[in-house]
C-alpha cells in the first residue's frame, strides 16, 4: 500500500525543515567562532610558553612549577582546539543533513504537484 501525504502536511514539514536548517546554520556559525577563539588561545599559550622557557633557561627567573603550569595550559589549549574542530565538523554535517532534508521535501512537493497536474489533465482528456 502506498501512503499518500497531503500537500499541506508536506508544506508544514518543509517549514519545519527550513527552521531546523536555520538552527543548524546558527550552530555552525557559533562553532566557527568558538574554533577561532580556540586557535587564538593556542597561539597565545604557545607564545607565553616560549617566553617562559626563555626566561627559565639557566637564569632561574621562572620556577619549574610555573613553567609546568604554562606547558600544561598550552596542552589544554591544544586539546580544546581539537574539540572545537570536531564540534565544527559535526555542526557542518548537521547543516548538510538539514539542507538535504529541505531539498528532499521540496522534491516530493514538486513531484506531488506534477502528479496532480497529470491526473487533472488525464481526467480532462477522457
Amino acid at each position: 500500500m502506498l501512503a499518500v501525504i497531503d500537500v499541506p502536511e508536506m508544506e508544514q514539514e518543509l517549514a519545519e525543515a527550513k527552521a531546523q536548517l536555520e538552527t543548524k546554520q546558527s550552530s555552525l556559525e557559533s562553532a566557527r567562532r568558538q574554533l577561532d577563539r580556540n586557535k587564538a588561545n593556542v597561539t597565545l599559550q604557545t607564545v607565553l610558553m616560549k617566553r617562559r622557557e626563555e626566561l627559565s633557561e639557566g637564569k632561574g627567573f621562572i620556577s619549574d612549577r610555573t613553567l609546568d603550569e604554562v606547558r600544561a595550559n598550552t596542552e589544554i589549549a591544544k586539546a580544546d582546539l581539537s574539540v572545537a574542530e570536531a564540534n565544527r565538523a559535526v555542526a557542518a554535517n548537521q547543516v548538510d543533513v538539514a539542507a538535504a532534508t529541505v531539498e528532499k521535501i521540496k522534491t516530493l512537493l514538486a513531484i506531488r504537484g506534477s502528479w496532480r497536474l497529470s491526473m487533472a489533465w488525464w481526467r480532462g482528456a477522457r
